[in-house]
């Protein structure tokens, strides 16, 4: 079962017109005329040089009524005599007699692209096959015995052309068994005539590709039944538009695969959706009888669901008639009842929410909630720092104690424009009242999130709570005004947001002055010094370490390295990671403890590549302190880090 709470089915048409326009042309005379022609260049050749071409002509045309009259004969011959494989001369199919059809030939060139086929791919090679259908029925065309070939097949009723595609398939076994051969079904009309394209997923560019390679592949009409639909239920939930599905039936070859729905909202017929078993549900086969469920999300725009025409379609694509049937609201679980996250036909009762053990469970109670509540706030903007705070206070009941763990924040300008164009979802830092533990406070300090999207100042800020169950409070907004001032000592915050510290102090949870901050870094942690031109190994995936970060990222696991300038100059600092796995990112800062914009020295992402490099202008006997992380702080790993004298070289300009 593979349904959750955050999975929804992509909506869209999801039934495949497998039908085309019969070909205007009777298939034996086709066969019979590509035969002739073929035997018609045969006979002139014995007719010799007298005869000629007009020779070859006549013996064609006397051969094209017998090979009309005998196919499958022609056929088996042509399978390795005739075409290239190419729109211009297909290979064709060669009758094998009792349903089964087989091709063999040389895969050459990249003409053509399928659905399913790799975009990206630089050499693709392929082939085509003409065939006609003898016979009203299913067809199944696979390349199974292609072992060592990654294959995509795709039929086309108009060879070469992406828009006549009737199905398209890369693997249909399982990929992580390498069984990376391909199927498609289709249903066609006796004298439907199609063409298959054996193709290739594709190699990058420079790999060794498919060319000369031989491929095989089968044409079979199989036996097929379609599915019997005897009864359906469909439930929607209004309030998290929730749609849950039962279907029991009977199929013979017990291959049902898909559910399908045609919805009738507010009046109005939609289009149909198709939804896998496999992925929204489960089906379960007792012999010919089958009983199937689905859980999956729709959206708002699919209140007014009323009504549900519901089908199945089987592995063949063959599809049950339509069962209708009204559609109803789930039966509410009042407090402290039973209830189960996957089953859709009931839900816990408005103002309850199902509250399982873990996160793994489906299984829990319907318990009694409370979306937490903004009461008031304050917000300011340091346009000199160019940094946004606000700290929020309000109340969150639920009965765990406060369980807020986000802010979802808009930021806009005079106007009321978003000038962000999204809300950010932030994480504050929040302090809960120890004397009343449903009162809590939450505090946000930073950069602004991009100096270059900043079109103006922001003027407001619309602030939502989110705690842990997803509830969100209603909206509070707070006018942005400037930073207050603080004095020696008093509260302030580390980007100058909210409360800034006057000339000659700096914030250190409290305005701290200048001559008394302590530069040099935790005793737990593992600082290594480094000299100017030397060098040294290292793998920050090791490290002790958690680092907060610089203003270009990281904060994630870091070696510290310190560095004294034995006499004033600049000096640059590179990091190379080991493989293209590893992502350096290396930030330099005067005080090491935590990060505090006034002592960011220097930060730097990619310098050259994924490496890392920055310099400093340092004064005689001047300590920075350099923290090799990664960038977004998730790839770390081995790495070589040198210190030089003089500037940093130039990085090459990218071709």
């Amino acid at each position: 079962m593979k349904s959750n709470l955050s999975l929804y089915l992509i909506l869209g048409l999801a039934l495949g017109a497998f039908g085309c326009e019969p070909s205007d042309a009777d298939s034996s005379d086709d066969a019979g005329e590509a035969a002739g022609e073929m035997a018609g260049e045969d006979a002139g050749e014995d007719a010799g040089e007298d005869a000629g071409e007009d020779a070859g002509e006549d013996a064609g045309e006397d051969a094209g009524e017998a090979a009309g009259e005998d196919a499958g004969e022609a056929a088996g011959e042509m399978v390795n005599t005739s075409g290239d494989g190419t729109c211009d001369a297909p290979y064709v199919f060669a009758d094998a007699g009792e349903g089964l059809f087989t091709v063999e030939g040389i895969l050459s060139g990249d003409d053509n692209q399928g659905s399913c086929s790799s975009p990206d791919a630089a050499i693709a090679e392929d082939a085509v096959i003409a065939f006609t259908a003898p016979e009203t029925g299913t067809y199944r065309f696979d390349t199974t015995e292609n072992f060592g070939l990654d294959t995509v097949i795709y039929l086309q009723s108009t060879c070469g052309d992406i828009d006549s595609e009737l199905s398209c398939n890369d693997d249909f076994g399982d990929f992580n068994e390498g069984e990376v051969q391909s199927e498609v079904i289709v249903n066609l009309e006796a004298g439907q005539e199609l063409f298959l394209v054996v193709d290739t997923f594709g190699f990058e560019e420079g790999a060794e590709s498919a060319e000369g390679n031989t491929f095989s592949a089968r044409a079979e009409l199989v036996e097929a039944n379609a599915p019997v639909l005897e009864s359906a239920e469909v439930v929607f939930n209004s309030r998290n538009y929730f749609i849950a599905a039962r279907v029991n039936g009977t199929d013979s070859e017990g291959d049902v695969v898909t559910i399908g729905f045609i919805l009738t909202v507010n009046g109005e017929e939609q289009e149909p959706i198709e939804v896998p078993f496999s992925d929204f549900g489960e089906i379960v086969f007792d012999g010919e009888a089958f009983a199937g469920s689905v859980l999956g999300g729709l959206g708002e725009e699919y209140v007014g669901l009323t009504n549900a025409s519901v089908y199945v379609t089987d592995a063949f694509g063959l599809t049950s008639e339509t069962v209708d049937v009204e559609v109803a609201a789930p039966v509410d679980i009042d407090a402290d009842g039973d209830c189960d996250l996957l089953d859709g036909f009931s839900t816990c009762a408005e103002g309850t929410l199902c509250i399982t053990p873990s996160e793994e469970e489906s299984v829990g109670t319907c318990q009694v909630v409370f979306a937490p509540v903004l009461t008031e706030g304050i917000a300011a903007y340091n346009s000199t720092a160019n940094s946004i705070g606000f700290t929020v206070s309000g109340t969150d009941a639920t009965a765990e104690g406060v369980d807020v763990e986000s802010l979802e924040v808009t930021f806009l300008d005079a106007n009321g424009e978003d000038i962000l164009g999204q809300p950010f979802s932030l994480s504050p830092d929040i302090e809960i009242d120890e004397a009343d533990m449903t009162l809590f406070s939450a505090t946000f300090s930073s950069l602004w999130l991009d100096e270059m999207e900043m079109a103006e100042n922001p003027a407001t800020v619309v602030i939502f709570a989110v705690d842990a169950l997803g509830l969100s409070s209603e909206p509070l907004t707070l006018e942005v005004g400037s930073p207050v001032m603080a004095n020696e000592g008093e509260t302030c915050d580390t980007y100058a947001a909210l409360a800034t510290c006057g000339e000659g102090f700096v914030c250190i949870e409290t305005c701290t002055s200048t001559e008394n901050v302590d530069n040099s870094c935790p005793e737990e942690w593992a600082v290594t010094t480094i000299e100017a031109d030397s060098s040294v190994s290292g793998d920050n995936s090791a490290s002790m370490i958690t680092a907060d970060g610089g203003t270009c990222g990281g904060g994630g696991l870091a070696d510290v390295y310190s560095f004294t300038a034995a006499a004033a100059g600049t000096y640059h600092f590179i990091a190379n990671g080991a493989s293209a796995e590893i992502d350096m990112l290396v930030y330099a800062r005067s005080y090491c403890s935590t990060f505090i914009p006034d002592f960011e020295l220097s930060c730097n992402d990619d310098y050259i590549d994924y490496n890392s490099g920055l310099e400093l202008d340092l004064a005689e006997g001047e300590t920075a302190y350099l923290f090799v992380d990664s960038f977004n702080g998730s790839f770390p790993g081995a790495y070589e880090f040198s210190a030089t004298t003089g500037a940093l070289p130039e990085a090459p300009a990218e071709e």
